[in-house]
């Protein structure tokens, strides 16, 4: 892998081990943004498992591209599937309940950046 390509992803994994690690140790913020006011314990739960747990998971795959050349490519389809199905749900629900935050704005951007890394990264490795 190229080191512009292990820096991309890199950055990648990152993103979703951060993102996970904050929705795992501090449910509430996630909660606080999408507007919910009390946090029962499933909801807490689930906010740990889907954005903590599965994220992590997600970013640590991704890292495990680096040292495992033969699972590349179904992990970097995988990963962009994912990102491009978290990208056609955030359109579903600007059609369906009007537009977003700014800040959920800026996270589809970051999305569909990755996704488009992923691409790349992918392209530039066959």
């Amino acid at each position: 892998m190229s080191t512009i390509n292990l820096i991309l992803i890199s950055f990648i994994a990152a993103c979703f081990v951060i993102t996970g690690m904050i929705s795992l140790i501090q449910p509430e913020k996630i909660l606080n943004y999408l507007g919910c006011e009390s946090f029962s314990r499933n909801g807490k739960n689930e906010v740990r498992a889907v954005y903590g747990g599965l994220r992590i998971g997600i970013g640590l795959l991704l890292l495990a591209t680096v040292s495992m050349p033969g699972i590349r490519t179904g992990i970097f389809l995988t990963v962009g599937i994912f990102l491009l199905g978290t990208i056609l749900g955030r359109v579903v629900s600007v059609l369906l309940d009007g537009s977003p935050t700014t800040l959920t704005w800026i996270i589809t951007a970051l999305e569909s950046l990755q996704s488009g890394i992923l691409v790349f990264v992918l392209s530039s490795t066959h």
